[in-house]
């Protein structure tokens, strides 16, 4: 059976803690889902702005080693992610 593991965050001026994070999630699973809280969520339930606009995000999370999926949270309820990455 196949460990699905999810690690999400806004990943805003990615740096090493981000990194050291997505790393020890992996160790954990077989296969890592990357989420990235979009810019319209960071606003709604955060009230910041991000640095990096969504998309690129997405793009630098997709690009390190450990993660092998993205998904972009659209939704604030962590159990509707859930249902939607599976």
């Amino acid at each position: 059976m196949t460990r699905i593991g999810y690690a999400a965050g806004a990943f805003d001026l990615f740096h090493i803690g981000h990194l050291n994070i997505l790393r020890q999630a992996k160790e954990q699973c077989d296969e890592l889902i990357g989420g990235v809280v979009s810019d319209e969520m960071l606003r709604r339930v955060k009230g910041v702005d991000p640095v990096i606009p969504t998309a690129e995000r997405a793009e630098i999370v997709r690009s390190v080693r450990y993660v092998d999926g993205v998904h972009v949270e659209t939704v604030p309820d962590k159990l509707d992610v859930w249902k939607q990455v599976g």
